[in-house]
């Protein structure tokens, strides 16, 4: 047997564990995974829409993001677009809500969908609290995946 024949099972995990740890999310110091931040979670501009109110462009919004219902992983809302911004990413201190924000947010991964990128959106007890924030909103239920909380739906 030829020494290269030994090595090939080694190489082959070694590829293996290269790829697996390119491809995913790296752990963050609080144990939750990181990931790069497709949507923007500084500098909130005033005199903008909040997180979970209508928006058609992003130039609308606090944080410049506005999620629209073809958005990758908008799995709560098909009707209109609403304000949102980055979360839990960049491995930054930054991107993780306040204490004070998780009264009414949460960071929405809705992981398992294809291009899915995570967005803060309204936690509720009832619908109620969605058309606080804005009268489009529809229901009040937990998503179909990536939050265990109840938050602001419109899907039709």
């Amino acid at each position: 047997m030829s020494r290269y024949a030994l090595l090939r099972p080694a190489l082959a995990l070694v590829a293996v564990a290269a790829l697996a740890t390119s491809a995913c999310d790296s752990a963050g110091g609080d144990g939750e995974a990181t990931t790069t931040c497709d949507f923007n979670y500084k500098n909130p501009q005033e005199n903008k829409k909040g997180i979970g109110e209508t928006c058609t462009v992003g130039s609308e919004c606090q944080y410049g993001v506005c999620i629209l219902p073809t958005t990758a992983g908008n799995i709560i809302n098909n009707q209109f677009g609403y304000c949102s911004r980055g979360c839990n990413c960049d491995n930054a201190d930054g991107s993780q809500l306040s204490s004070e924000d998780k009264a009414s947010y949460t960071c929405l991964d809705p992981s398992g969908f294809q291009g899915a990128k995570r967005q803060v959106v309204p936690i509720c007890e009832t619908v109620a609290d969605c058309t606080a924030i804005d009268s489009s909103w529809l229901s009040c239920e937990i998503p179909d995946t990536g939050a265990a909380l109840k938050v602001c739906h419109a899907i039709q």
